[in-house]
């Protein structure tokens, strides 16, 4: 395996992490420093942040400078430079790996002991030294995690800056040198060490460790079994758990992949078992899977940087994006239906069924601590506190599973996993922190704000679609996270000048930058689910896009009509999901086409449309529409199209 831009390299040759090798005493041929130091980093990474969230007893840009240095050591050690495995001989590559560990090590220390930190804006020569090795290693570790594509756009941006008077058009501006860029990013309040640091030594560490708890104590067991107990039964009955426990899963997981491999490496061989082709075997787990950056309440730890970006407290945010992510899934579920009911599929056998019972019992430790961390965020306690008193909550209530009374090495790997989670994103949140400091001296949000008005000729409508296909390109370079800072640098602005309200215009941006990922030419999510297939992968990639029309639909619904994310009166919101409820439903018939012909399909897919639409004879037409295709059904086929036992 070469060294992957997008996934961490395992410094052991077999399988498990460093800690299950040191737990269980695997035989691995890796050198024993890096083994020890990797399992030190991680586990530490989480405990630190479980007694700082408890107890606040540090700084907070100490804990800031700490954490960076701990999740750029840790890089380092899972994704060594030039070699697939540390076990690998050493060559010219490994001298740059340990100039960077020095080096980080160096200026954590110095920032630690420093002390200069937000209260000044001049550089010393240890400042300049300190803030350039930094830069370099949050860019360099960047791109051992995501690539060269997010590790490039600092640079340009300092480019710009730099260039500034020679820049055409809007994009003219004074030029900044590298010295006042640097203080910016370094030194000021909103550069590296500023609030963007704060939501992860805040929020995603712990968030991170919370997750790995709930898996620990085998949560993604107890989902998967709900959810077949749920659904195995009826028409389609592996998509339909698929579905279910993607969603479920993605409530503590926003991470796409992540949800593929847990959830897909199981369903997908049931769906093709029971009828299912590889392609929509593998779209409809992708589907499924990438809800998870869309569900509160993590949403891909995108949420977080909202609350500081807008200045909405997290429960707002929260409860905003929890109807358009219900909205996905019912796009996807109705045409999961549809096409088992067009195949004539049948459930899964009734032996190979969970029982309900057992399964609603067994979930109970984890609705329990997820429970406990809802009340106690919308009680208005302080984040970290809250995940504090969770994963408390949850260590205690593990203690009444055998399995975990049995092996309580699951807690230890838990905390590992929590800290090679924030490893993998913590480099794209310090990067992010870096584009953000130095945009603020661009031309570029103030371009972008007379682009977007220029191009659209004032029409919110264009100005939506406009940003739509500016997300999705930027989405298939960069991941959804930093796609999302950057739309919020250069476009939101705009939006929110044109008249978009600013949470719908965040949530809109966010959206169409996170299903980026799920959109061709690109589209790695629906790649990997047609890997784990052996299904055709463009194929795979275009019929997701039609699977999750609701993700990318309903963001126009909620710009346009923010009643949707629960910003109106009433009978405002109730009547926009009723709305855009029976759109997705709708479109989902038409795509599918279940005993359908042409003109049918056009109906239901146009009528639909209308339904999203903000204006009363928008929603007539759709609703004469509608008729016109109900009246085109048989009754015999509207009965069996509703029914969800199998067969057609």
């Amino acid at each position: 395996m070469a060294v992957s831009k997008r996934q961490s390299i395992d410094i052991t040759e077999s399988a498990g992490t460093p800690m299950e090798t040191l737990l269980w005493g695997r035989k691995v041929g890796v050198r024993r420093w890096v083994l020890y130091l990797t399992t030190a980093i991680t586990v530490g990474l989480s405990l630190f942040h479980l007694y700082t969230g408890a107890f606040s007893s540090i700084d907070p840009l100490q804990q800031r400078v700490l954490t960076l240095g701990l999740i750029m050591l840790g890089t380092y050690l899972l994704y060594p430079l030039g070699r697939k495995h540390w076990s690998d001989p050493l060559n010219a590559y490994f001298l740059v790996d340990g100039i960077f560990i020095l080096g980080t090590i160096w200026v954590t220390f110095y920032g630690l002991s420093a002390g200069t930190f937000l209260q000044t804006s001049e550089l010393s020569t240890l400042d300049w030294i300190a803030g350039t090795f930094t830069v370099i290693a949050v860019l360099e570790t960047s791109r051992r995690t995501v690539g060269w594509e997010v590790a490039i756009l600092a640079p340009i941006l300092f480019l710009v800056n730099y260039l500034g008077p020679w820049m055409p058009g809007g994009l003219y501006a004074r030029s900044f040198p590298w010295e006042k860029q640097l203080a910016a990013i370094y030194l000021g309040s909103s550069g590296l060490f500023g609030s963007i640091m704060g939501i992860v030594t805040d929020y995603l560490v712990l968030f991170f460790l919370f997750g790995g708890i709930l898996r620990a104590t085998g949560a993604t067991d107890r989902f998967e079994a709900l959810a077949f107990a749920i659904a195995g039964r009826f028409s389609g009955g592996p998509a339909k758990a698929a579905v279910f426990a993607s969603a479920l899963f993605g409530t503590i997981n926003g991470s796409a992949n992540s949800n593929i491999v847990v959830t897909g490496s199981f369903t997908i061989p049931l769906m093709k078992k029971l009828g299912y082709k590889p392609e929509w075997a593998a779209a409809i787990e992708a589907v499924a899977s990438h809800g998870g950056g869309l569900t509160p309440p993590i949403m891909a730890a995108s949420i977080f940087l909202m609350v500081d970006f807008i200045g909405v407290p997290y429960g707002a945010i929260a409860l905003a994006a929890a109807i358009p992510a219900f909205l996905y899934y019912v796009g996807l579920f109705t045409q999961v239906h549809f096409e088992a009911k067009r195949l004539g599929l049948k459930g899964m056998p009734r032996e190979d069924i969970p029982r309900l019972g057992p399964a609603l019992l067994g979930i109970w430790p984890v609705a329990a601590g997820v429970a406990v961390l809802v009340f106690l965020l919308f009680r208005g306690y302080g984040m970290a506190y809250v995940i504090f008193l969770t994963v408390v909550t949850m260590l205690v209530i593990s203690l009444f599973n055998k399995q975990v009374r049995q092996d309580p090495s699951r807690f230890v790997l838990a905390f590992e996993e929590g800290g090679r989670a924030s490893i993998s994103i913590g480099p794209v949140m310090a990067c992010s922190a870096i584009i953000l400091a130095a945009a603020v001296y661009s031309g570029l949000p103030n371009w972008f704000a007379t682009s977007l008005a220029s191009l659209s000729g004032g029409s919110v409508v264009v100005a939506l679609f406009i940003t739509a296909v500016i997300a999705s390109v930027l989405g298939t370079a960069l991941p959804g996270i930093l796609c999302y800072v950057v739309v919020y640098v250069t476009i939101i602005p705009a939006l929110v000048k044109m008249g978009v309200p600013e949470l719908p215009a965040h949530l809109f941006a966010y959206y169409w930058a996170i299903l980026a990922s799920l959109t061709p030419p690109s589209a790695p999510t629906a790649f990997t689910a047609a890997a784990l297939a052996k299904a055709r992968p463009m194929v795979t990639g275009f019929l997701s896009m039609q699977l999750g029309l609701a993700g990318y639909a309903v963001p126009f619904a909620f710009a346009l009509s923010p009643a949707l994310i629960l910003m109106g009166t009433p009978f405002e919101i109730v009547k926009a999901f009723v709305m855009a409820l029976i759109a997705v439903v709708t479109m989902g018939m038409g795509f599918v086409g279940y005993k359908a012909n042409w003109i049918q399909r056009v109906c239901l897919v146009g009528g639909g449309a209308t339904f999203l639409i903000p204006d009363l004879a928008a929603n007539l037409v759709g609703g004469g529409l509608f008729l016109v295709c109900l009246a085109l059904y048989s009754p015999r086929v509207l009965r069996s199209a509703v029914l969800n036992r199998g067969g057609p």
